[in-house]
């Protein structure tokens, strides 16, 4: 696979402070262009039809290429496979009558983004209170070019979009002493949707299809947040928010099988955008440096947040079991109800360490038919635990180790119940040593 992303940027920011009966204030614009272009080229390799290429049923038999036990963690699973053996075999076979054309050219796409963006906005402080107001323009125009198979035969697959968007945002803060503030903002947002999930290829392949979107709409948010913050000495926060969002368009995966064009297929995955969908919840953090206890304990550092939310979303869409089009309730995909990480750390002016342990609960992944929610598949609760270190070995050269994973969590995806499992993958923990160099 190879993959090429490039992204250029031309940004101007202007300011100029006045005085407005009295009161501090400043008038900032400015304006950003961004253009990126991105391309995908895949290349794949279907080994089919070994009896062809002259191998015994014996020399095929799994036997052949059996390694010990796997370490399986929901019951006694058997042998496992040797991927060295495997890979000995493909290495002896055709490459070249084993390349799949329809694979390689649905996965190739190149996609061009072009962003104009340009805002304005003024601040006032007045007394203990900062006002800042302001609107921010956005336009947009996508260019996705990509290759679709049907059946066997390759179709172009082209789709330009144009859209903009007028985003306001009014904040206010009221400082109630030296320590503590008061925060409330209304802002309007939108996120755009990935490239991956805009790709313009598709696979037919009888009564199966899997296909991108790339007439996605971005998704729009309104946004209310309230919140109090108290400083504690120099490297101190704690911090309570309350939020709301009013969203439009999420987008989520879905498998379109027996609606519409899709009705005679057994699978048709994809990705769609919702209908509304309402978040709200509590945010709390703190951070904080006891260096207020004697050396070396001066370097410890403590944190902790946790986000606890509910959504309410729902989805459209036509249930071939009633004929009809209906409407159903579900959570906000990709959204856990709760969120939270704890972090230990110390430091001084040339090392800096890190323990920290990130916890989501289970979550909406992909949605079945629309009459059909047992099957929506849901990915189970995760808690990570990393560790990192960061060495200044002179002011200008830094040397680093990041260890990620280290309890190995799994990723469990499962159908309706958590007893009905889909999907179990384990990947191992991950290490990365680093050197920066920086001067300037």
């Amino acid at each position: 696979q190879y993959t090429k992303d490039t992204e250029k940027n031309v940004r101007l920011d202007l300011a100029r402070d006045y005085d407005f009966k009295g009161y501090a204030s400043q008038f900032k614009f400015g304006g950003k262009v961004s253009r990126r272009d991105k391309s995908n080229d895949l290349e794949v390799w279907k080994y089919e039809d070994f009896d062809d290429q002259g191998f015994s049923d014996q020399q095929l038999n799994l036997s052949q290429f059996q390694k010990g036990n796997i370490d399986y963690r929901l019951g006694h699973f058997g042998s496992g496979i040797s991927p060295g053996a495997v890979k000995g075999l493909i290495g002896s076979l055709d490459a070249a009558s084993a390349y799949d054309p329809a694979e390689s050219r649905a996965n190739d796409f190149k996609i061009n983004e072009d962003i104009n963006a340009g805002y304005f906005m003024n601040t006032l402080d007045v007394d203990k209170w900062r006002f800042i107001a302001g609107l921010r323009y956005e336009g947009t125009e996508m260019d996705a070019k990509g290759t679709g198979v049907r059946d066997g035969a390759f179709e172009p697959n082209d789709t330009k979009r144009r859209y903009h968007h007028w985003l306001p945002g009014l904040h206010a803060r009221y400082q109630i002493d030296k320590s503590t503030q008061l925060r409330a903002a209304w802002t309007k947002t939108v996120v755009r949707p990935t490239f991956g999930q805009l790709a313009p290829g598709f696979v037919i392949d009888d009564d199966e299809a899997t296909f991108g979107n790339p007439n996605l709409k971005p998704l729009e948010s309104s946004n209310l947040d309230l919140g109090i913050e108290h400083f504690m000495g120099r490297a101190g926060t704690v911090s309570a928010f309350v939020f709301y969002k009013d969203i439009q368009n999420f987008v989520y995966n879905t498998d379109l099988a027996g609606t519409g064009q899709w009705a005679n297929f057994s699978e048709a995955n994809t990705f769609a955008n919702g209908d509304k969908a309402k978040l709200y919840g509590l945010e709390l953090a703190y951070s904080q440096k006891l260096d207020w206890l004697p050396s070396p304990w001066d370097g410890l550092l403590l944190g902790a947040n946790a986000t606890l939310s509910r959504s309410d979303a729902s989805i459209n869409g036509f249930d071939q079991s009633t004929g009809t089009n209906r409407k159903r309730d579900i959570d906000l995909p990709s959204q856990s109800k709760t969120v939270g990480n704890v972090m230990l750390g110390w430091e001084n002016d040339t090392l800096s360490l890190r323990l920290s342990a990130n916890y989501k609960s289970a979550y909406l992944y992909e949605l079945a038919a629309i009459g059909d929610k047992d099957h929506d598949q849901y990915v189970d609760a995760q808690t990570f635990v990393d560790f990192s270190a960061r060495y200044s070995l002179t002011k200008n050269l830094k040397v680093s180790f990041e260890a990620q994973n280290l309890t190995d969590q799994p990723y469990f995806v499962y159908s309706g119940h958590r007893a009905y499992n889909g999907q179990y993958e384990e990947y191992g923990p991950t290490y990365k040593v680093g050197l920066t160099f920086t001067h300037f």
